[in-house]
């Protein structure tokens, strides 16, 4: 099993993908 503390840089990229994920849901209209 994986630690559950993880490195900034790893939290920062998953953030981006997120924050993608969230404006491409927002764009396809889904509020």
């Amino acid at each position: 099993m994986p630690r559950l503390l993880l490195s900034d840089e790893y939290w920062s990229k998953l953030r981006e993908i997120l924050l993608r994920k969230a404006i491409y849901n927002n764009g396809m209209g889904v509020h």
